[in-house]
């Protein structure tokens, strides 16, 4: 489970940074555009996820997963990065994974 989630999480990243090398974070493209980028860095996370739920009793595992969740969504809401994790969540529609 160890490498799977590990796996997950370079995956994810490489797709987030994909992202934000593509599109700047103030004034940059159109929500609509973020949210369609932003569901492909979210269907990575979520691959095969019923294989990993043991390991989201981990709470190394979870954290990391919360925090790639948490800088998807600030990407996909051009918002700061000072803003908690509810709101952004509610502003972008990304449901938490946990």
């Amino acid at each position: 489970m160890n490498v799977h989630i590990n796996e997950i999480n370079k995956k994810t990243e490489r797709t987030i940074m994909a992202l934000s090398r593509l599109m700047p974070n103030i004034r940059g493209q159109t929500t609509s555009k973020l949210k369609i980028l932003g569901s492909v860095a979210h269907s990575v996370m979520l691959y095969a996820a019923p294989t990993w739920e043991k390991a989201m009793r981990n709470k190394k595992y979870k954290n990391m997963l919360i925090k790639l969740l948490r800088r998807l969504a600030i990407r996909v809401g051009s918002a700061y990065r000072t803003i908690s994790m509810e709101p952004i969540q509610v502003i972008t529609g990304i449901k938490p994974i946990i």
